[in-house]
């Protein structure tokens, strides 16, 4: 029984990495969507910092993927591929979760860096809200607004 409940507790560890990787990769399809709804330096910021999301989640996700293994190898061979899925699991999100973050890493560096439109573009939200706080509201020049 107590193998039982260290590997629920270690799967526990893995579904709540792999939730993580999961929510970022649904929030960086939303950032990355015409009319997403969500602010531009939201969407800047979770473009810009997947792999701070990736680190907080391997944080979580490595142990249990550790334990889970460990655990894996201490149950009766007719069970050891079953007790295997969560590490597996658990690992390919986490390494596609790393590639996906170094790939739009990658693509923020080859994307124009001038608007061609009148909008703000997600690379330069962060800078424009931070110049925007610092003047007055009337000083305000904000080429969304033309």
């Amino acid at each position: 029984m107590l193998l039982l409940v260290q590997f629920v507790f270690a799967s526990l560890l893995i579904a709540a990495a792999s939730a993580m990787v999961l929510i970022w990769l649904l929030l960086l399809t939303v950032s990355y969507g015409g009319q997403s709804g969500l602010m531009p330096w939201t969407a800047a910021g979770v473009i810009l910092y997947g792999l701070v999301f990736i680190a907080f989640a391997a944080m979580i996700g490595v142990p249990g993927i550790a334990w889970a293994k460990h655990l894996a190898r201490d149950v009766s061979p007719k069970w050891q591929r079953v007790a295997r899925v969560p590490s597996r699991i658990g690992t390919v999100l986490l390494v596609f979760g790393f590639g996906v973050a170094v790939a739009v890493l990658a693509a923020e560096q080859f994307r124009a860096k001038g608007p061609s439109t009148s909008c703000v573009s997600y690379r330069d939200a962060a800078a424009s809200a931070a110049m925007a706080a610092s003047r007055a509201a009337s000083e305000v020049d904000c080429p969304a607004t033309k």
